[in-house]
């Protein structure tokens, strides 16, 4: 399981149910698959608050993981979405936590300090610094999103609306990505946070 990988003598789940508290999460939903069992029993032991839900279909998309995990997110919330696989700063959960208080748009974390390679997200902004397109594949990008996005309680029904969509047109292979540029063209485009110059790291084996 990836989200059980040791990092400086902490698996990644560790770092990231610890920087959604951070953030300001009232509930904490980790959705597993592979070896769910050891990831099981370590949350069991260390964050028993914790809501694991399973993922039979974890080799798909990681659409499907999000479907999992807004399955037991009531509709009414506001809620963060992010990777397993990424470690953030401190400072990164404090622009979260500011970024929940005021937003009114769905949010997409990104920065614009780092040179992007074949394997990074790239996003296409308007003047405006809304989202317009996000792909690894983009020829011409603004910046780089950084696998972390919030949707307040007021969007949560847009948002999910826009999976659906996404899912019903790309199948089990899609990936979250491509419902922020869904909800673009619903009319619902995301805007940005910048998280330049804090600073995180993704973790590949």
């Amino acid at each position: 399981s990836k989200a059980m990988i040791d990092v400086a003598g902490r698996p990644l789940v560790d770092y990231a149910v610890r920087f959604a508290e951070r953030s300001g999460a009232a509930r904490v939903v980790v959705v597993g698959g592979f070896r769910f069992a050891e990831l099981e029993g370590f949350l069991k032991k260390t964050h028993p608050r914790v809501r694991l839900v399973p993922n039979q279909e974890f080799r798909a998309g990681n659409l499907v993981s999000l479907e999992a995990a807004l399955a037991v997110v009531p509709l009414e919330s506001a809620y963060l979405i992010m990777n397993t696989d990424h470690i953030y700063r401190p400072g990164v959960a404090d622009k979260v936590r500011e970024t929940a208080r005021v937003a009114g748009d769905v949010t997409a974390f990104c920065d614009f300090d780092r040179a992007l390679g074949h394997d990074d997200m790239k996003v296409e902004l308007d003047a405006r610094r809304q989202v317009t397109s996000m792909s690894k594949r983009l020829e011409r990008w603004d910046c780089g999103y950084v696998g972390m996005t919030f949707v307040p309680a007021s969007l949560a029904f847009a948002h999910r609306q826009a999976l659906q969509n996404v899912r019903q047109r790309a199948g089990e292979q899609a990936v979250v990505e491509e419902v922020l540029v869904e909800l673009a063209r619903m009319h619902h485009a995301p805007h940005i946070a910048d998280i330049s110059g804090i600073g995180w790291l993704e973790i590949d084996e």
